[in-house]
């Protein structure tokens, strides 16, 4: 009977696990009226009538949603383990944002910001303790600066460059230890494997790091952007 009786639950946390649950995404814009572009200031047009999308990593539509009032929305279902990125895209700013269950927002500016599910929620933290640390050591590295009265020269400025780049890898690290298998490690080393030149220098800048990451789909659409690229990038 105590084996029937766990053999129901695991069954059950099986169904639950692999049932899709909705989501639903609210956007709105904040996009000026007017634009500039080099020199020249163009009136933005109208946003009502527009659409904006949401599309795989490699560009393939997966939805789109009609502009009117100057919002949108997206509705759709996804198992909870299986979150993804999506880009957002419209005629003025595009983005990479996770779909997973619940009701959230976007927010399209210069940037795409999603927030109130917990993916996003945890990246846009991420994002902020980055601003932070580019913040603090900025201050003092203008400080320097102006000590000096103009360039201090390369043994004065490195300092700071190497204390920001172990502040920065060491907030990736601590980021990545508590999500080695969901889209917040993935965000954090897709963003630490930046200056990958080739699939070869991804792999390999991959390779201490946990099945999911590497195997992930934002992971492969890297690996196809380089072979793509490969000669330009070199």
């Amino acid at each position: 009977m105590k084996k029937l009786f766990l053999a129901l639950v695991a069954l059950l946390a099986l169904v639950s696990c692999n049932r899709q649950k909705p989501y639903t995404i609210t956007g709105t814009f904040d996009i000026p009226d007017s634009l500039n572009l080099g020199d020249t200031i163009i009136a933005r047009e109208p946003l009502d009538g527009t659409y904006v999308y949401m599309l795989e990593l490699d560009g393939e539509p997966i939805d789109s949603a009609l502009v009117l009032n100057e919002t949108f929305s997206f509705s759709g279902n996804v198992k909870a383990d299986e979150a993804f990125f999506a880009y957002i895209a419209c005629d003025y700013s595009y983005g990479i944002i996770a779909v997973e269950p619940g009701d959230y927002s976007i927010n399209i500016g210069e940037q795409v910001l999603a927030y109130g599910s917990p993916t996003n929620d945890a990246i846009n933290d991420f994002d902020a303790s980055t601003a932070e640390i580019e913040e603090e050591i900025g201050l003092r590295l203008q400080a320097a600066v102006e000590a000096a009265g103009g360039y201090p020269g390369d043994s004065i400025l490195m300092p700071f460059y190497i204390e920001f780049g172990e502040k920065y890898d060491a907030l990736i690290d601590s980021v990545y230890n508590a999500n080695p298998k969901n889209l917040v490690g993935v965000y954090v080393i897709n963003i630490k494997t930046a200056e990958a030149q080739s699939v070869d220098d991804l792999d390999m800048m991959l390779e201490d790091y946990d099945e999911y990451i590497v195997n992930s789909p934002l992971m492969e659409a890297r690996r196809q952007y380089l072979i793509a690229n490969e000669s330009d990038l070199r």
